[in-house]
């Protein structure tokens, strides 16, 4: 997390949470069929932290495009690097001649930022038999967030001379627009709904809304009671979202507001001394969080 922004500890929390359902989902837990959701809590946290950043810079004007470009780069390239070095020579040693060159073109679309888009033309159905072949598949949603990193400081400039009412206003007609294509995708084109920014922003921008929000929503929501109910509110149902989400129809949207607004309302309150937040504290779990990426 950058140092232009206060540290929390919770929220490194809410990524171990996060990225422990993931790999149990995928490790075939029967009992947390709903663990794949960690990625949505990912996404809002990450919406979440580069607005902060970007907002709290612009506000002391020192903030630099190349600059936020540089060390999202540092941040993910050197682990990115290591993970598909590891993958190449592993494939290198069991794969042979064209399922080979298949993985040099997964490792390829993953360093150039399209691996979602990969993922959706070559694999189709998350879910499908045909998506198990790819060694990469988990990498569309670092994708998603690439993309993401790439095009919404761009919009931020943009709106920032809009002033931040209009462009509050203007990120929430973005999230609804999203989040109403995602509806529909996921019943119509329910792979292109899974993979692609447009039907997946709404979760980022819900991050993004959060925190260009946050100190207006601490001033409305000032008893510490209710901030701790609401924080444990949104503790469970995150926690509720990983045994209630199943994958099909209705997911990512609207099956995904569970978790993605379970995720805000902790971020939102979680520094409280309900449940959830005492649990958000415990160092081992903020320690996992931290090390979450690698």
């Amino acid at each position: 997390m950058s140092a232009s922004i206060q540290y929390r500890a919770e929220i490194d929390s809410l990524r171990s949470v996060a990225v422990l359902a993931v790999v149990a989902f995928h490790l075939g837990a029967t009992w947390i069929r709903g663990g794949f959701v960690g990625v949505d809590v990912f996404f809002v946290i990450s919406g979440f932290l580069i607005t902060s950043i970007i907002a709290r810079q612009r506000a002391e004007g020192t903030f630099r495009l190349r600059d936020f470009w540089v060390r999202r780069a540092r941040r993910l390239l050197p682990v990115l690097g290591a993970v598909l070095a590891l993958t190449t020579v592993g494939g290198y040693l069991i794969l042979i001649g064209r399922e080979f060159r298949f993985l040099g073109l997964q490792c390829v679309s993953v360093l150039t930022f399209w691996a979602n888009l990969f993922m959706y033309l070559k694999a189709g159905n998350y879910w499908g038999p045909e998506a198990e072949d790819f060694s990469l598949l988990h990498c569309w949603s670092l994708s998603v967030e690439e993309q993401f990193y790439l095009l919404f400081p761009l919009a931020m400039v943009g709106l920032g001379q809009l002033g931040s009412r209009r462009a509050i206003w203007i990120l929430v007609v973005l999230a609804l627009a999203s989040f109403g294509l995602a509806i529909f995708g996921a019943r119509r084109y329910p792979a292109a709904t899974f993979y692609l920014l447009p039907t997946r922003a709404w979760e980022l921008l819900m991050g993004c809304l959060l925190a260009l929000g946050n100190e207006r929503l601490g001033g409305w929501i000032t008893d510490r009671r209710v901030r701790a109910g609401l924080a444990d509110l949104g503790g469970l149902m995150v926690l509720a979202s990983f045994f209630l989400v199943r994958k099909g129809n209705w997911f990512p949207a609207p099956a995904g507001l569970l978790p993605t607004v379970g995720t805000a309302l902790l971020i939102g309150m979680g520094r409280e001394s309900g449940w959830a937040g005492r649990f958000l504290k415990l160092a081992p779990v903020v320690y996992l969080g931290r090390i979450s990426y690698s």
